[in-house]
């Protein structure tokens, strides 16, 4: 049966009220609110109505609702005509001039207080959505991209008139021209959004962000007049050693054809946009403060735009090259050391379960800058494909006929393709442990692709900052020499070997050895138990080493009775 936009959408709104709804927006695959902080929401009606794959609410005025890629645009818009609110027109700070009575004054304040009890997930909630309306134009780029790179490979690896006809060159530069303006063109609008999110004036942010983008590079260095290698002025200061002056140190060095010293684009790259931005962000409520209403609009825009140019060359180009290039080399170290690789995997799963995950862009952005290829993208992306395995897992040892085996049926084939909210809140983070034996299956995925960097001594990736995940990805993986299908090959076999180990751990987390060691381990720490002092800081050091683990629940399976082992035998996962 074919699923009705026009319907869910009015279901979304039966329950959620208009009423509530302060702002909407949407990612590739959630539908976005932002809410009254008096807003009551019936998270589990919410949940059951049909087409809706899941439900997050990570504070009391965010709302996001998980609706499948490509659906999720058909019920914005049907949304969007139910509400009587303008789509992304919205004060982030969920602000109203409405009256609000005691009661719900009250009500608020406590929302408020509970919003705050963790502020740092509140805090990459809002900082995903600088980046969600960006997500469809890195896929269709990319996958454009991926498209000429298959090309290249078709030609030995040179698009050249030498080497291929000249139809195919050309082809091959135009299918690379709009990944090329997007790498533009995103650090300015990464400026914008930063600024719109914070409740700011995303001109602002868009235009001082422009001095971090490559192509105004033109614009930005005329300001650097060198005399040699040793001398530049630099608005009328004369710097010696511009390569670690602290002035010149933010722009990027290098030599011409004759020798010469010239500089490029300063290197903050997307953390000078995010930096300029905020700065931003800041001066323009603070100029606001004093500036008399009659001269808003001329002198707020002149003095923050004014006050940002000199903040930007005597303190964020210098700050945002050395923070640049600390990120670089701490996680060209991490995500290709196999150990440093299996971390970021598993954890992987939790930020999206937050719907924090859009935080690692500006590391895509770092990376894609550095080596030419989004090397962190694949290892991330076994977590995903961990989920197929757990899935495939906890059917094979659910019941026939069962609703867990109909839930599973249905969100099996999004997670192969990439599409993994069904597969994570209507599956696994509900039962929790199969949550984490997919998590730690998605490390072996990560593992593997952390050594074929080490040593295999290979640098491949998703050929833009962000893409397609599962399956999909494949279209745009490379490596920084070209060869596609080197990466593709490396990437399936990553993905084959998480859905191996997401498959195999989440069996053993529900074999009888499991069960009965999980069930004695809550007896070890009850206060009037069966075990003494000792016995617990024995077993407290022994958990300390994680094989202590195993050889607890082993100890505590064969310690039963055979009727009660056979009895756990025989528990089907509901």
């Amino acid at each position: 049966m074919a699923k009705d936009p026009k319907q869910t959408a009015k279901d979304i709104v039966e329950i959620v009220k208009a009423d509530n709804v302060v702002s909407y927006t949407n990612c590739l695959t959630r539908l976005r609110l932002n809410l009254k902080p008096t807003a009551e929401i019936d998270l589990e009606k919410l949940k059951a109505t049909p087409n809706v794959m899941g439900v997050l609410r990570p504070s009391p005025t965010e709302l996001q609702i998980v609706l499948g890629p490509g659906f999720v645009a058909n019920v914005t818009q049907a949304f969007g005509k139910l509400v009587n609110v303008d789509k992304t027109a919205y004060n982030e700070n969920g602000g109203t001039d409405e009256f609000v009575s005691a009661a719900q004054a009250a009500q608020a304040v406590k929302g408020e207080m509970k919003g705050k009890q963790n502020r740092v997930q509140t805090f990459f909630t809002k900082f995903s959505k600088i980046f969600s309306p960006m997500i469809i134009g890195f896929i269709g780029a990319g996958i454009l991209s991926g498209i000429a790179g298959i090309m290249q490979s078709a030609y030995g690896g040179t698009m050249d008139t030498s080497h291929a006809p000249a139809a195919a060159v050309s082809w091959f530069k135009a299918l690379n021209l709009i990944l090329e303006i997007w790498k533009n063109a995103f650090i300015i609008i990464v400026g914008w959004r930063t600024c719109e999110v914070w409740g700011g004036s995303g001109v602002l942010g868009a235009m001082t962000a422009a001095i971090y983008s490559p192509v105004f590079v033109s614009s930005v260095i005329p300001m650097l007049v060198v005399g040699d290698a040793n001398h530049v002025n630099y608005l009328g200061i004369n710097i010696t050693n511009p390569l670690t002056n602290w002035l010149t140190v933010g722009f990027r060095p290098a030599l011409d054809a004759s020798g010469k010293l010239v500089f490029g684009y300063p290197s903050g790259n997307i953390l000078g946009a995010l930096l300029t931005a905020t700065a931003a962000l800041w001066m323009e409520r603070g100029v606001r403060k004093f500036m008399p209403g009659v001269l808003d609009t001329i002198g707020t825009p002149t003095l923050v735009l004014f006050g940002l140019l000199l903040l930007n060359i005597f303190l964020l180009i210098p700050i945002s090259g050395y923070l640049y290039q600390a990120v670089a080399w701490f996680f060209a170290h991490l995500y290709t050391n196999p150990f440093g690789a299996f971390v970021l995997a598993a954890i992987f799963l939790m930020a999206v379960a937050f719907g924090i995950h859009q935080g690692f862009v500006p590391i895509y952005g770092i990376l894609i800058e550095q080596t030419g290829v989004n090397g962190l993208f694949p290892i991330l992306g076994m977590a995903g494909m961990a989920q197929v395995g757990t899935g495939i897992a906890l059917w094979i040892m659910a019941a026939k006929g069962s609703l867990l085996r109909r839930q599973i049926q249905g969100a099996l084939i999004p997670a192969i393709f990439g599409i993994g909210e069904p597969m994570i809140y209507g599956v696994t983070l509900p039962r929790i442990r199969p949550f984490v034996t997919s998590s730690i299956g998605a490390g072996f995925g990560g593992l593997f692709i952390g050594a074929v960097y080490m040593w295999g001594h290979v640098t491949f990736g998703l050929n833009a900052m962000f893409g397609p995940s599962g399956i999909l990805a494949t279209f745009m993986m490379t490596t920084d020499t070209g060869n596609v299908p080197l990466a593709v090959g490396i990437y399936l076999i990553g993905c084959v070997i998480a859905v191996l180990a997401g498959w195999l751990v989440t069996m053993f987390g529900y074999s009888r050895i499991v069960k009965a060691g999980g069930n004695d381990m809550k007896e070890l720490y009850q206060k009037n138990g069966k075990y003494k002092l000792y016995q617990k800081i024995l077993w407290t050091l022994a958990f300390l080493t994680i094989i202590g683990i195993f050889i607890y629940w082993t100890v505590a399976y064969y310690k039963l009775p055979k009727a009660k082992r056979q009895k756990i035998a025989h528990v089907k996962v509901e």
